[in-house]
């Protein structure tokens, strides 16, 4: 009984809002500037679909995604971060209408979510295509936290800062992925044992350490200690000159890569080729 009760609710708020974004939605679409989108099955994508069209929108364009209200059901109770989509005011335009004038039509045809096989067995050579940029975490864009104005800060710290989830059961399961990399449980348990690491239990302790002197240490705040909320990533980054990119589960690479660059962090990475164009490499000298 609960649970058709609860089946039931789920389908009168899907109806509301299905129809609120259908009719009570203003929506001024620029001649120039309009992308029609087709995709039948964004799922695939999952958050990277989300941070796709929200940096659309974030450009100016309007994104026109016309769709059934089965196809809004099925987006909006299924991966969280597509269903920001239909949070946001005036993020697409879900409206069955013809559009006269489009510069683009995404659709299924045009992108992969092979990124390794073009990448890592094709070398990157194929032709007349693009690599999607990497961006940050859904969150950051959905909350507005990417490109607020960060705080002035003093000389910073000559330090490597780390932070976020290192489950050691979790992010060892890199070892699966067609490339080598150090997994991030791995490099926290390495580098935990040097006499320059420290661990961050709090953020009172995380604040207190950025007024002492901490040059040549390696400073990570693990989210089972102490979880450094998204308002506030790019604030700390702010403080110290390199940051530790770790993997993610299953990519070379994390969303804190982006993060860290939009804080003007020198990003320490193992795999500097994995970045279009190649980074430049050198060292870093620690205690």
């Amino acid at each position: 009984m609960i649970r058709r009760f609860s089946q039931l609710l789920t389908l009168f708020r899907d109806v509301f809002m299905f129809l609120k974004l259908r009719y009570l939605h203003p929506y001024k679409a620029p001649a120039d500037k309009t992308i029609l989108v087709d995709f039948k099955n964004p799922n695939l994508y999952h958050r990277y679909f989300y941070n796709l069209l929200k940096t659309f929108r974030i450009a100016g364009y309007y994104v026109h995604y016309p769709m059934s209200f089965s196809k809004f059901r099925n987006l909006r109770n299924g991966d969280i971060y597509i269903a920001l989509l239909f949070k946001e005011k005036g993020l697409i335009d879900i409206r069955n209408k013809k559009v006269k004038h489009h510069i683009a039509i995404l659709n299924d045809e045009m992108f992969s979510a092979d990124y390794y096989k073009t990448y890592f067995v094709d070398q990157n050579a194929e032709m007349n295509s693009y690599h999607v940029p990497m961006s940050f975490h859904p969150y950051m864009y959905h909350y507005g936290h990417w490109n607020r104005p960060l705080p002035p800060v003093g000389r910073r710290k000559n330090a490597v800062f780390a932070f976020g989830n290192f489950d050691r059961t979790a992010y060892k399961k890199i070892h699966r992925a067609p490339f080598h990399i150090i997994n991030r449980a791995d490099l926290i348990d390495f580098l935990g044992t040097k006499p320059n690491f420290i661990s961050v239990k709090s953020r009172e302790y995380l604040t207190n350490l950025i007024e002492e002197d901490i040059d040549g240490r390696i400073v990570f705040a693990e989210k089972c200690h102490f979880e450094i909320q998204g308002e506030k990533v790019r604030e700390h980054l702010s403080h110290f000159r390199y940051f530790l990119c770790c993997p993610g589960v299953f990519a070379p690479l994390s969303h804190n890569f982006v993060e860290a660059l939009s804080a003007n962090c020198v990003p320490v990475i193992q795999k500097h080729t994995l970045i279009l164009y190649t980074l430049p490499c050198s060292k870093i000298e620690t205690q």
